[in-house]
């Protein structure tokens, strides 16, 4: 304080014992009237809980006696109250809230309810379960025969909880008086930006020598050139993993401009027959390669061609094409869990269309044709057509950013690829074994005031069981139908979330909240296709029992 106020006098050209004016005196006194106080505040800051509440207060649990099972939503609410965000959620209250530092969700993967209380018995979790002196029953979104990613619906929060400033809106006002963006109902509108193309795996550059750009067509006079396009490919796969054996592309009358089939230039394991609709006897005396097929695409293609497809980043990459300017259709109707979830192209067809596509097998010119009709549907009817609740949800963390709340994000990339991050600091962890180290590291840092993080260890594990059809593979043990079973690699793993667990909540702050949650079980399990439709009933139950831990570390 001495240093402070003397160096305040000797930027006044003056030092204490000296003579000087009444006009720099005042502005001393005030300066020094303005530190003390300051100084004084400080200090009843930091004792002004311990006055209101006592010196031995800590924050404190309080649930509600008759409390059954949760929806995810109740997570959400709680933890969005304990931000000081959302209203107290009735069966939930924390005393001395105000203590509370930051919070810390931690999400354990499709570790159901079941499979968690096995793990316990059997000695796997030895610290979680002492973290919290309660384990709640929490279901997930679904229905009878289905059920949805917890996770990703924790994460989706109502736009009425953001949290708009005057100049926010003053900002917003401006914007939308200077935007130049061209009229929503054009094709241009809906262009995908640099971010949305690299955030859904789009090539922005010829990252691979193999790649074309179509800034490298020329145009000429004799070509006819198309403004509006949707192409399909349909892939197998090769040796050298998923080659393009057709392309076929539409223009905005739905009348074909170029169909063909194209041979792989490496030894083809698999014709993927029930997608493609590619046989052997197809592709027998087929031989016109790549190559072949980009130079007569230069003939309909330039690079102001606006080309739209359904998970057109697929289609692309098949072509070996970089194209900036795209619309995709997998966005334009986006899925309302958000993140890597989008709808199937049939799903569009008979919701927006009312049309029945790939009832038997995929054909290319048929989903090119789907395509091109949802993009034009949504260019007659506006950005919002299709939308549904979507319109009217954010993202957790655009709430938190909105609140001005410092969050970091510690997960795996293909989890805030294509998601609104709101302006939190993202940090990768390429396996489970990484977190503990960077979720501690955020903890620490004095302005972080919320950190997520996931553990996927036993999600990849059930995803080696299954294929991408739904259907079992050699990985998969027969016996689990019944009840889970937990053999040494997944105790193995289990373990290890044990100790990264409770290394984080030693390491982190007094006064840090914890919720530690699965969202779901088994979600490839459910979409089995080989058991009867009580036997579905029984399994989407069991494995939409999940659960959440509340901890607090008050030591």
């Amino acid at each position: 304080y001495q240093r402070r106020v003397r160096g305040l006098c000797e930027r006044m050209s003056t030092v204490p014992g000296k003579k000087r004016s009444r006009q720099t005196q005042r502005k001393v006194n005030r300066k020094k009237r303005k530190l003390e106080n300051q100084q004084s505040n400080n200090v009843s800051a930091k004792n002004q809980y311990a006055t209101i509440l006592g010196e031995g207060a800590i924050p404190e649990f309080v649930f509600n006696e008759g409390l059954h099972a949760l929806k995810i939503k109740d997570v959400q609410q709680a933890l969005l109250y304990t931000l000081d965000i959302d209203k107290f959620p009735g069966w939930f209250f924390i005393k001395n809230k105000s203590l509370i530092k930051n919070v810390v969700v931690i999400a354990l993967n499709s570790l159901s309810f079941d499979l968690y209380h096995k793990a316990v018995s059997e000695g796997f979790f030895r610290h979680l379960p002492l973290l919290s002196k309660k384990t709640l029953s929490v279901r997930s979104p679904g229905c009878k025969k289905r059920m949805f990613d917890g996770v990703d619906v924790l994460l989706e929060c109502s736009k009425d909880l953001m949290k708009q400033t005057n100049t926010q809106t003053k900002e917003v006002n401006k914007k939308i008086k200077t935007d130049l963006r061209p009229d929503p109902r054009s094709p241009s509108y809906f262009i995908l930006s640099e971010e949305e193309r690299l955030l859904n795996g789009f090539f922005i550059e010829k990252e691979h020598p193999d790649f074309v750009s179509t800034t490298e067509f020329k145009k000429n006079q004799d070509q006819n050139i198309n403004h509006l396009l949707a192409i399909d490919c349909e892939m197998c796969t090769t040796t050298e993993g998923l080659e393009l054996t057709r392309i076929s592309v539409v223009d905005d009358n739905l009348e074909v401009v170029y169909d063909s089939y194209v041979k792989p230039s490496n030894e083809i394991l698999n014709y993927n027959t029930r997608w493609s609709g590619i046989t052997e006897d197809i592709l027998q005396n087929v031989t016109k390669t790549l190559p072949e097929v980009i130079e007569e695409l230069k003939n309909i293609i330039c690079s102001d061609t606006i080309l739209i497809g359904h998970s057109l980043e697929n289609d692309l990459n098949a072509l070996k094409l970089v194209h900036s300017s795209v619309i995709d259709t997998s966005i334009l109707y986006p899925h309302p869990r958000g993140g890597r979830y989008k709808h199937a192209l049939k799903f569009l067809a008979l919701k927006f269309l009312q049309r029945t596509v790939q009832e038997n097998t995929h054909d290319s010119i048929e989903d090119a044709k789907t395509a091109m009709a949802l993009a034009k549907l949504k260019f007659e009817n506006g950005p919002a057509f299709g939308l549904g609740n979507k319109a009217n949800s954010v993202s957790l963390f655009s709430v938190l950013g909105s609140h001005g709340i410092a969050a970091s994000i510690v997960d795996v990339p293909s989890f805030y690829q294509g998601r609104d991050l709101g302006g939190a600091s993202v940090f990768s962890s390429l396996a489970d074994s990484h977190i503990e180290e960077l979720v501690i590291k955020e903890i620490l840092k004095p302005n972080v005031k919320f950190v997520w993080t996931q553990f996927h260890g036993l999600e990849s594990r059930y995803r080696s069981e299954w294929d991408f059809s739904g259907n079992e593979t050699q990985n998969r043990p027969k016996d689990r139908d019944s009840q889970p079973l937990i053999d040494d690699s997944m105790g193995s793993m289990f373990k290890l979330w044990d100790e990264s667990i409770n290394k984080i909540y030693k390491q982190s702050p007094r006064n840090t909240f914890f919720i530690i949650f699965s969202g779901h079980g088994n979600l490839l399990r459910t979409k089995r296709e080989d058991c009867s439709l009580e036997e579905m009933y029984k399994l989407v139950e069991r494995e939409r029992r999940s659960f959440a831990l509340f901890a607090l570390k008050d030591e």
